[in-house]
């Protein structure tokens, strides 16, 4: 089948699935105005890879059928290959001022990068790596849509991972497996938060944490259909106002966040990856996935500092404060983030390394983490910043409506939102922009998503600690050159004798 058409992937949205909205199903996610807006722009991203202007850059001949599939899907045998996988995802994302971060490319790169560490699914009794390698062929071709889930409900966050005992076996809402079946397990509960999941073809649920023995039936991987029986899908209410003039991010780049739930899913065997299985769950953090995702996320991120930054640029322009020094000093911290973006995935690459004896390579895992966590940071001070910039110019922005009246009202606002050598049409676009960014509900869903998306800001960083390279190497070098005297007489450090 190869590369998929945006029809295509349309098509394959209206099907069976339970998402609810505001207590009503949905009959078709294609129509819907809470989830349509995002679908047609993902589907026009699909439409992209038959662009033959695009084609080498976002497809490859597949090896197993012969047809054009996404690069997505290629798994990497050289830094040259990394890079190719980093221009395609920069052209997927600057379609979207990467605002749409949950795009087809970050799971179709992870599933890759678990087709790479298929061996790490077999273990005794359990040979689950032909299942991984399989999945991934059959998402690559047919160029799938996919979502996750990872979190369990917060219902009690007193009783974390690895907290069940024989008398408390029970956190409440997790997912788990309640049954076996001739050909494959059932599973119940719910997970959290499967963004994109009304608008995609399937669902992955990976391991998330660290699993003591007693939480085996909740240590699991699988994948399934979106519209498998039992699942259901509910909606937060939407940040789309479907008014693509007005609201250029939010009205196009609304990925749906979802509650997921699990009422006896059956999973067949083809489909699961870790089937209660502890050490197996708890090595995932040695599959490549992480370091791919990461490599992934990095280049959105870049893409979207780039973004931000043009748009603060040009309202600093629109109001003649770009000569101002303080100004320049913010938006300068918005470049600096970009560059150090740009410097960390161009240094993952160039540090690749092959990955356990499989000829494939990984992106050094580090160096991209770092900026992951600092990313969540600099996101944040970019919001403040253009806060700051556009002042309560941002609050009070016409319509496109008012614009385009006839007088007076359209010549007033012609007069009086024009900015400085800018007319009032480019302005305007501009702060409807930077307010989509800044002080919309959707531009307050993307500042929490950046902050924790990748887990808990404090966790994060506690992690960058704890994963330094060579701790007990630079602890040394500094008792070497800085701590030389410790263990020196006390005479000698007094400048020897006795005082007088």
């Amino acid at each position: 089948m190869g590369i998929s058409s945006g029809e295509a992937y349309k098509q394959r949205l209206r099907d069976d699935r339970t998402v609810y909205y505001k207590g009503d199903r949905i009959e078709d996610v294609t129509t819907h105005p809470a989830t349509r807006e995002l679908i047609d722009t993902h589907a026009d991203l699909f439409d992209l890879q038959h662009d033959p202007e695009h084609r080498e850059t976002l497809t490859y001949e597949s090896p197993l059928s012969g047809d054009r599939v996404s690069v997505f899907y290629k798994r990497p045998e050289s830094v040259e290959d990394l890079v190719d996988r980093r221009r395609a995802t920069r052209l997927w994302h600057e379609r979207t001022g990467g605002y749409a971060a949950r795009l087809n490319d970050f799971l179709a790169t992870g599933v890759t990068a678990l087709a790479m560490s298929h061996d790490l699914f077999d273990a005794e009794g359990h040979q689950r790596g032909e299942n991984v390698v399989r999945y991934y062929e059959y998402c690559r071709e047919n160029d799938l849509c996919l979502t996750h889930a990872l979190i369990d409900p917060q219902i009690d966050r007193s009783k974390g991972s690895s907290f069940r005992t024989e008398d408390d076996v029970d956190r409440p809402g997790a997912l788990r497996k309640v049954a076996d079946a001739d050909d494959g397990i059932v599973v119940s509960g719910a997970r959290m938060l499967a963004t994109l999941g009304p608008q995609a073809d399937e669902l992955l649920i990976f391991p998330f944490g660290h699993y003591g023995e007693e939480e085996a039936d909740e240590a699991l991987a699988f994948a399934i259909p979106i519209e498998a029986d039992g699942l259901r899908l509910i909606c937060r209410p939407s940040l789309s106002p479907n008014d693509a003039g007005n609201h250029p991010l939010a009205s196009r780049m609304d990925e749906m966040d979802t509650f997921v739930v699990f009422d006896e899913v059956f999973v067949p065997n083809d489909r699961l990856f870790v089937d209660a299985d502890v050490e197996v769950a708890n090595a995932w953090r040695d599959t490549a996935q992480p370091a791919f995702a990461s490599h992934q996320t990095v280049t959105k991120d870049l893409v979207k500092a780039e973004f931000v930054f043009g748009v603060a640029v040009m309202l600093a322009e629109s109001t003649g404060v770009d000569e101002y020094f303080h100004v320049q000093s913010k938006l300068g911290e918005i470049a600096e983030a970009a560059n150090l973006l740009n410097a960390a995935v161009l240094a993952a690459e160039r540090q690749a390394t092959e990955y356990r004896d499989t000829g494939y390579v990984v992106p050094e895992y580090t160096t991209l983490n770092a900026a992951l966590s600092s990313f969540a940071d600099s996101y944040q001070r970019f919001v403040q910043i253009l806060k700051d910039i556009g002042g309560s110019g941002l609050v009070g922005v016409p319509a496109w409506e008012d614009l385009d009246s006839a007088p007076p009202l359209g010549d007033d606002v012609e007069t009086y939102f024009r900015g400085k050598e800018m007319a009032a049409r480019e302005r305007l676009g501009v702060q409807k922009l930077a307010a989509d960014i800044a002080v919309s509900g959707f531009g307050g869903r993307e500042e929490l998503y950046e902050r924790f998306h990748v887990g808990g800001p404090m966790r994060v960083k506690a992690n960058q600690y704890k994963g330094y390279p060579n701790t007990e190497e630079i602890k040394a070098r500094v008792r070497r050159f800085g701590l030389a005297d410790v263990d020196a007489s006390a005479d000698g450090r007094d400048g020897g004798g006795d005082a007088e």
